[in-house]
């Protein structure tokens, strides 16, 4: 977010070269670059929001450190041995006690079907999940952040109609996230992931339809990113949510595949931008449609790495 706000300033030093250009009575002038003196709007609305997501860290954290004291159990994540003269809890009664048996069996059984996440075969599947967070995190960035770029620039889509779609767009994500939560409880994420590599593809070639049009192309662009929406507010909760299944999502795992995410949004910004700006309208489509397809790829090649490492019971089991 602080990225989104003061962008201009921070390049400025590299794009701010005086230009050449003739005047209307033939003689040389000199242009100066353009200047980026003070902050924009939008640009305190991103640092209002970058400081909103430092807040929420901040509560985040606290929340987490009073639960842990709570409950003790930041000696284990510290990996501090617990006291021998610590208070020993009194023993529950007989029902409480078969609960407590009957849980810490299913969890067994769950850690027994999981692979450790420094094992080898762990280590291969981390790869192939941190390529597609990679990969499908760069059509986030399509969406999240150029978006209004390619409409308003590329497509000539007047400015209150392309912040309309935009913001549509985001009120789509919600929606359509609040939905899966609820459908999460019955629907595998395997059938939930597949859904959103479909939806992919799909929202390329609507958009990409819309490019040539004289009439309609606000239509098909707004039902193409409806149908992006319903696979962009999904795919990166669901995904973790099947690697889980398999590896346990520990702190390193959910900060390798959030740093993964972050460099995915430095790399993608300036190439879809630089895309944007010499290959014109068509880039965009083309690039969502692209980074679908390597999606459904690398997605194919992880359940089958898992699938085979399934059926030859190859598991480095968590003790």
């Amino acid at each position: 977010m602080v990225g989104f706000a003061i962008g201009p300033q921070v390049i400025k030093p590299f794009i701010g070269m005086p230009t050449m250009h003739v005047n209307n009575l033939g003689d040389e002038v000199v242009s100066d670059p353009p200047s980026y003196g003070g902050l924009a709007p939008v640009q305190v609305g991103y640092l209002l929001l970058a400081a909103l997501d430092v807040v929420m860290a901040v509560v985040c954290l606290i929340a987490w450190v009073w639960d842990s004291i709570r409950n003790r159990s930041c000696r284990s994540i510290w990996g501090i041995e617990s006291d021998e003269n610590d208070d020993v809890e009194a023993v529950p009664d007989q029902p409480e006690t078969l609960s407590q048996d009957k849980d810490q069996t299913s969890q067994a059984d769950v850690q027994q079907s999981q692979l450790k996440p420094s094992s080898r075969q762990g280590i291969i599947l981390l790869t192939i999940a941190v390529l597609f967070l990679l990969t499908e995190e760069s059509i986030a960035t399509l969406y999240q952040g150029v978006l209004y770029t390619y409409l308003n620039v590329n497509l000539e889509v007047s400015v209150q109609l392309s912040t309309l779609q935009v913001s549509v767009f985001q009120v789509e994500h919600i929606l359509f996230g609040s939905i899966v939560i609820v459908l999460s409880r019955w629907v595998s994420p395997k059938w939930l992931l597949l859904f959103d590599l479909v939806c992919y593809p799909v929202s390329a070639a609507l958009i990409w339809a819309a490019f040539n049009r004289t009439t309609g192309k606000e239509v098909l662009t707004a039902i193409g990113l409806l149908v992006g929406a319903m696979a962009d507010c999904n795919t990166l909760p669901t995904f973790i949510l099947q690697v889980e299944q398999t590896i346990p999502v520990i702190a390193p795992v959910m900060a390798l595949f959030f740093v993964t995410s972050g460099v995915s949004m430095m790399i993608m910004g300036p190439i879809a931008g630089v895309a944007l700006n010499y290959a014109g309208a068509v880039s965009y489509p083309v690039m969502v449609l692209v980074l679908g397809l390597i999606c459904v790829l690398i997605a194919l090649i992880y359940f089958a790495v898992l699938r085979s490492i399934k059926s030859a019971k190859q598991y480095e089991q968590l003790q």
